[in-house]
């Protein structure tokens, strides 16, 4: 009898103990189908596997099969990379993420590249169109001094041992981690049916674009960008592939054709984004393309602008910090982040004459502003203070009142320089392009600080932790269990 006590004990202590053992592996099966934004919360102090609203939102409109293969030799796959691209997949089906070993299949890249590639890099494909992504672009480095100026880590290096060697200075530097820029930029270059154009109209003396950072940021959106020389003749028509024109800070005027060019493309729906300076802005100096502005109701105040406020400028009363009025294109930003720097403006004014044009503020000065004279900057307290407008945006609309046209237009010669790229300035501009190229979200995502160094660990030794904590430690906890079961039946 007490013998057949003993066996139903041990009878009901092993069928419980399969029990939980066939619950723990029902829970393990189960968790494996949820997704890892739920199975592998990112703890990084600075999220570098999270992605953005902005790229959830390219991810959503995404409708053919892009597969990423991630280049990277069995057991080197870097946690940050996988973990970031687990949410790309999560975050959208048509996302498939696919890890090639080079060692045991050398000739795979060749598909796609002759270039060597370096571990941890990717190949992003669809059925448009290939790209490759370089781990190498992952990590760039911001200098003290250079802010908003992303280096590599070799171009850093080099300018720190300079300095170093000639001046016994350290320099200052953040690590970013950009890889959600470089992969968000891939899926949406392969994804399009054709990328969109902006051009830059040259001819007038205006400063260009390409080569610069400003230049490099149209292009990370995936936008090709093309000088426009328009013919002087009956000739000058706006290519029909034409997302936007930019007119940087032109010192000559357009001509007649050009500036009937200009407004026929306004009337049919295009956009013109327009960088002025106060010495050469006046209608005498251009008068054809201040009758493009006037034809979208707006006027220059060929006027160069100071701040009496501090709280209106930086450092000296023309480096102007504006407000942002939440109207328009900056309505599209986070407003309440929103630094930008406005250097050497003048003002512009709404005239009122154009019936069919939607005209708004972008940015304002404080009421304390005042016109340059040589008597304003001897005493200012005694210069006729107002607020002033620096940027406009223009819409005009057809007879039926549909918004077709948009004019940009920014009293600063300095808008989108390199210097500025990384405050608000780069902000706007964004948005200007994601709006007039009719993209879903900015593909520009800034890249991470990583403000402390974290440990980074392989997949292979991610793996080996995954089989210590979830297989073997329970594992020997059950043997145990089991050990002393036996002990205490055989008494």
């Amino acid at each position: 009898m007490k013998n057949k006590k003993k066996f139903m004990i041990g009878a009901y202590s092993l069928g419980l103990t399969a029990i939980v053992i066939a619950v723990v592996i029902a829970l393990n099966l189960l968790v494996s189908q949820l997704p890892t934004t739920i199975t592998k919360l990112d703890n990084s102090k600075d999220k570098v596997t999270t992605i953005t609203s902005d790229t959830k939102a390219l991810l959503k409109g995404i409708k053919e099969d892009i597969t990423i293969y991630h280049i990277c030799p069995d057991g080197e796959e870097l946690a940050s990379v996988t973990g970031l691209l687990e949410r790309y997949a999560d975050a959208s089906s048509k996302i498939k993420i696919k890890t090639v070993d080079p060692v045991s299949d050398p000739k795979f890249t060749l598909k796609y590249t002759e270039d060597e590639m370096e571990s941890n890099s990717l190949i992003v494909v669809s059925e448009k169109r290939s790209t490759v992504v370089n781990s190498t672009d992952f990590y760039l480095y911001e200098m003290e001094g250079y802010e908003g100026q992303y280096v590599s880590y070799e171009e850093y290096y080099s300018y720190a041992q300079q300095m170093y060697y000639y001046y016994g200075q350290e320099v200052p530097v953040t690590q970013y981690f950009f890889a959600e820029n470089e992969i968000t930029r891939a899926i949406d270059y392969v994804s399009h049916d054709d990328l969109p154009v902006i051009y830059e109209l040259t001819g007038h003396g205006e400063v260009a674009f390409s080569g610069t950072a400003c230049g490099q940021l149209i292009s990370d959106e995936n936008v090709e960008l093309k000088s426009l020389a328009l013919a002087k003749g009956e000739d000058a028509k706006i290519p029909e592939d034409t997302s936007a024109i930019i007119i940087n800070t032109p010192t000559t005027d357009i001509s007649e054709a050009e500036k009937d060019a200009l407004i026929s493309y306004l009337n049919k729906g295009g956009n013109i984004i327009l960088m002025t300076y106060f010495e050469s802005v006046s209608a005498e100096k251009l008068p054809n393309l201040a009758a493009v502005c006037s034809h979208m109701s707006l006027e220059a105040i060929p006027e160069l602008i100071l701040e009496s406020d501090q709280s209106g400028y930086s450092q000296v009363p023309y480096y102007l910090i504006p407000k942002v009025t939440g109207k328009g294109i900056t309505a599209k930003v986070d407003t309440a982040n929103l630094y930008t720097f406005m250097v050497g403006c003048h003002g512009i004014k709404s005239t009122g004459e154009a019936d069919k044009a939607s005209v708004v503020p972008l940015f304002e000065t404080t009421k304390g502003a005042y016109i340059y004279t040589e008597e304003s900057v001897k005493d200012p307290d005694s210069a006729e203070k107002q607020l002033f407008s620096v940027a406009y945006e223009s819409t005009i609309s057809d007879e039926e009142g549909n918004a077709k046209g948009t004019l940009y237009w920014f009293a600063c010669p300095d808008m989108f320089v390199d210097s500025f790229l990384g405050y608000g300035n780069g902000q706007i501009l964004t948005a200007i392009l994601t709006e007039t190229c009719d993209k879903p979200a900015s593909v520009s995502v800034i890249g991470k600080p990583i403000s402390a160094s974290y440990l980074q660990l392989t997949e292979s030794t991610v793996n080996i932790w995954s089989a210590v904590l979830i297989g073997i430690i329970p594992a020997v906890c059950l043997v145990i269990g089991l050990a002393v079961w036996i002990k205490r039946r055989s008494r």
